[in-house]
Parts: structure tokens; C-alpha cells; sequence
């Protein structure tokens, strides 16, 4: 080989160790983008969403909800029937089950948020059937009392159905 082919291929194997050194700092800032997101992905739970995510949870998959800490903080140890005040909100979560087991599909959404204070929301969340023996059934509207704590974390304090 030539002196001058030797020059060619070191330049060559200088720029490919660039390229790589490049590229491991690029995965390096990606795998440190993510986690910074893991990490923060639950502090960034609106009031809103945490009163959603544990309505579906309780009519889909009730005894999932001790295995969300999230969640299962969120109620500050109640069981999550105990957040059922009336007789007309536990009928309805029944209704919904029963609907869901059936195979009907839920759809779960916030209708309307009134804040009630700084410290206090009241979630309207409303649940739609498609599916199932009963092609498409009227919605069911829930409101979630969700009020904050000491720490500043939101509590679920009670579920009623709307009137």
C-alpha cells in the first residue's frame, strides 16, 4: 500500500469514529430524554384525567386498581367502592360492567370541569356504550369530586351520577 492510500484510509477510519462517537452522544441524549419523561409523566396527571383514568378503571378492571399506585394513592386508601356515595352511582357502574362484559365498548371522557375553590374540581365525566346487545345506549354521566391535599397531589373524595 501506498503512503498515500495509508492516508486515505486513516482519514477514513477518523471519520467513521466520528460518526460513531456522534451517534453514541445522540442515543446517550435520547435515553436521557426519555427518562427525564418517565420521571416526569406522573406529576404532569391532570385533575381532570386522574378522575377519567379511575372512573374507567373501576367499571373496567376494579381489582386493577391497588396495582396503579397512581390511582390507588389518588384515593388515599378507601377502597374504590367506598367512593360510590349513592345508590344510583354504584347501579350505574353495575349497569356498565355488566354492558363491558357483554362486549360493549366504552368510551370514556370529560364533558365538563367546574373548579369549586382552588383546591376542589368537580369532573363530569360521561360514558358512552357502543356495541352489545343494545346497538347504542344513552350516555351515563358521572361527576368526580376530586379535591387536593396538604402536599398539593389530588384526591378523589367521591363519585355520584349526574342528575
Amino acid at each position: 500500500m501506498t503512503t498515500r492510500h495509508r492516508h486515505t484510509a486513516t482519514r477514513t477510519e477518523a471519520k467513521v469514529r466520528h460518526r460513531r462517537g456522534a451517534l453514541a452522544v445522540l442515543a446517550l441524549m435520547a435515553v436521557s430524554a426519555i427518562a427525564t419523561l418517565v420521571y416526569c409523566l406522573p406529576r404532569l396527571e391532570t385533575p381532570e384525567r386522574l378522575a377519567r383514568d379511575y372512573l374507567k378503571r373501576l367499571v373496567t378492571e376494579p381489582s386493577a386498581i391497588a396495582e396503579d399506585e397512581a390511582l390507588a394513592r389518588s384515593t388515599g386508601g378507601a377502597p374504590p367502592e367506598a367512593l360510590l356515595e349513592r345508590l344510583a352511582a354504584r347501579v350505574a357502574v353495575e349497569s356498565l360492567r355488566a354492558r363491558h362484559a357483554q362486549g360493549a365498548q366504552l368510551h370514556f371522557r370529560i364533558a365538563e370541569v367546574r373548579e369549586v375553590g382552588a383546591d376542589r374540581r368537580r369532573v363530569f365525566v360521561d360514558v358512552e356504550v357502543r356495541g352489545g346487545a343494545d346497538r347504542v345506549s344513552p350516555t351515563e354521566r358521572f361527576v368526580v369530586v376530586l379535591t387536593r391535599d396538604e402536599r398539593g397531589d389530588w384526591r378523589l373524595r367521591g363519585i355520584t351520577e349526574a342528575d
